[in-house]
């Protein structure tokens, strides 16, 4: 199979299959806030609510925004956080 240049998302789109690349986490995600950085929240179990992948596709650069509850959210780089467990399957 050859690359042909076609987008994944249709013509309009700008990223290529090749351009495509997983983050570590994704939404709805356990993560724990570990201390690499210190942190005020060090060791508390979040949800991950939105993933913000670095655009030069380095892992360690991508940001996550993650649920601490009563509209308080917070961003951590990938490093801060290690998975607790990967979401349930939503039926």
């Amino acid at each position: 199979m050859s690359y042909t240049g076609q987008t994944l998302f249709g013509p309009w789109s700008s990223l290529s299959y090749l351009e495509i690349r997983m983050t570590r986490f994704k939404i709805k995600d356990i993560v724990e806030i570990n201390s690499v950085i210190t942190s005020k929240r060090t060791g508390q179990q979040v949800q991950i609510k939105k993933v913000i992948a670095d655009k030069q596709r380095i892992q360690t650069l991508d940001r996550y925004v993650v649920d601490f509850g009563k509209q308080d959210e917070e961003t951590f780089w990938d490093i801060q956080l290690v998975l607790v467990s990967p979401p349930a399957i939503d039926k």
